[in-house]
């Protein structure tokens, strides 16, 4: 499921500005103000995410944090928080730095020298190496922005002298191949900030970068930015939300992911997807590829600013941590090789192929399946040849995830939706979301008609959407193709049954040079404006 909304309870307070953090299964959530009576707290509130209960947090040894607003929570390895700076009751800028150990419930005030920041608030802060890098916000008054980026080492306490970057304040930040990266926020003018920039953090060098496509979010709208991967998500919500009047908000938001490679935006959701909500919070887990927005429905008078939760799993639109090392390489050069080879696996659809030389013992680690049949008597495990009903590039791909986990590159939009077909057949759920995540990645022009048979037969919907989406637009040409008309009788059928009711032919005089025929089928529930196919 793409998202889960949920209502919490134990905390109704309407608290804004308040810093968050997630720890496996709860979300952390100290300070912010009131925002009727702007009061000033320092509370700790936990939340159980499975049960969905908040609880104060009053019994905590140590020196306590005085009141603050415009901070920063850093989760520092997995069980300590790390809180940076802030304003305080009398909006004084703060520069201390606190840690609070989780597995003793103890704070602790840290003694620093060196280069010491200024008070700072509405600035980011991140980890990384056991270095406190903060970055930006507002030192001494809300309208003296900083361009300095200060880092702490947390093992001696000391701060390093500081280095110009980009004047930005209520902005993110986020390490990824050793660089600092800042997206979002507002300039010294208050103006908010489209460009990504990032500091290299071995050379200095900074660089910013400008993308312009029209699958960019909206920048209207208020951001909430958060990485997980080589993937910069952008979850876009409305200001202020004005029920039915303001449906075409709904249409301004939604999530968005930029890959950090290839400098891409794709749009993941629509605005539909945050429920019409207000949502003033939300949080990474860094342990799985989930979004927490926390927020309150607009129609309950009685709704505290994290009185309700939304999930929004990743996975369901792709977006998953990638393997490193060098694992994956010496058992793709393993698998090339050959050597030692104590199994062989043939394509019964092309017997002409040869067959793949494979070892048994590592396919029996790998693959529950190929475990099972070697240990049984059936005629492969004494003749020591598997022959799969797969085409021989799907199922070379498919072998070789078994060696790397990783997906062959440069794999056709077909193949790969074959090998996704397999995943589910053998129940690998892991290359199964991996193959899933690739071909919404690819654009929607690429084999869609193998692509929506194949994700129906894996029941991957988003992406049997999609490639429907695609079929509908181009029906003309794609139904004159020898593809469409080899398609075998249950597809055809499946493909019929999967037109929506108010679908119709009409005549299309389209201007474009691409070759498509005058007819189309048209239909509005599957059309996404946003879905970048080029």
């Amino acid at each position: 499921m793409a998202a889960t909304l949920r209502r919490t309870v134990g905390n109704k307070d309407c608290v804004v500005n308040a810093a968050c953090a997630c720890v496996q299964d709860k979300i952390y959530s100290f300070g912010g103000f009131h925002f009727v009576s702007d009061v000033v707290f320092n509370d700790l509130h936990v939340l159980s995410i499975g049960d969905g209960t908040w609880r104060q947090v009053s019994h905590i040894r140590g020196q306590w944090p005085v009141k603050r607003t415009d901070h920063t929570m850093t989760l520092w390895g997995t069980d300590r928080h790390r809180h940076f700076g802030g304003s305080d009751t009398n909006e004084v800028f703060l520069n201390d730095v606190f840690v609070l150990h989780l597995n003793h419930l103890t704070w602790e005030r840290l003694d620093c020298s060196g280069c010491i920041p200024v008070g700072r608030a509405k600035h980011s802060a991140v980890i990384h190496n056991d270095r406190l890098i903060v970055s930006g916000g507002a030192c001494k008054k809300d309208d003296d922005i900083t361009n300095e980026v200060n880092v702490l080492d947390l093992r001696t306490c000391v701060w390093d002298s500081p280095v110009r970057f980009v004047r930005r304040h209520a902005h993110t930040s986020w390490i990824f191949r050793n660089r600092l990266y800042i997206y979002g926020g507002f300039d010294e003018n208050m103006d908010r900030v489209k460009s990504l920039s990032y500091l290299d953090l071995e050379s200095g060098t900074s660089v910013i970068v400008s993308i312009d496509s029209l699958s960019a979010p909206n920048h209207m709208e208020q951001q909430f930015v958060e990485c997980f991967g080589k993937d910069m998500l952008v979850v876009g919500v409305p200001l202020h939300w004005r029920g039915a009047e303001g449906t075409a908000q709904l249409d301004s938001s939604g999530i968005w992911a930029l890959d950090l490679d290839r400098l891409r935006w794709r749009r993941l959701a629509g605005g539909h997807l945050l429920q019409s909500f207000v949502w003033h919070y939300h949080i990474i887990n860094t342990t799985k590829p989930h979004i927490y927005l926390l927020g309150e429905n607009p129609t309950g008078d009685e709704d505290g600013f994290m009185s309700n939760i939304l999930t929004i799993n990743l996975e369901f639109y792709g977006i998953h941590p990638s393997l490193g090392g060098t694992l994956a390489a010496d058992m793709a050069a393993l698998f090339a090789s050959g050597n030692l080879a104590d199994f062989k696996i043939s394509s019964s659809a092309a017997p002409d192929s040869p067959p793949l030389p494979v070892h048994r013992l590592l396919l029996m680690t790998r693959w529950p399946f190929f475990a099972n049949l070697v240990s049984s008597t059936l005629s492969e495990a004494s003749s020591g040849v598997l022959a799969l009903p797969d085409s021989p590039e799907a199922v070379a791909g498919f072998v070789r995830f078994l060696y790397t986990d990783q997906l062959p590159p440069d794999l056709a939009s077909g193949h790969l939706a074959e090998i996704m077909v397999m995943a589910n057949r053998y129940c690998l759920e892991h290359l199964q979301r991996m193959c899933a995540a690739s071909l919404l990645d690819h654009p929607a022009s690429s084999d869609p008609l193998q692509v929506f048979v194949c994700a129906t037969r894996a029941r991957e919907l988003l992406l049997r959407d999609r490639a429907l989406a695609y079929i509908l637009a181009h029906f003309g040409v794609i139904a004159r193709s020898q593809e469409f008309r080899s398609l075998p009788p249950a597809d055809i059928d499946e493909l019929w049954n999967s037109l929506p009711e108010q679908s119709k032919i009409v005549t299309s005089q389209s201007q474009s040079s691409e070759p498509l025929s005058g007819s189309s089928v048209t239909t509005s529930p599957f059309a996404d404006p946003g879905m970048d196919v080029s």
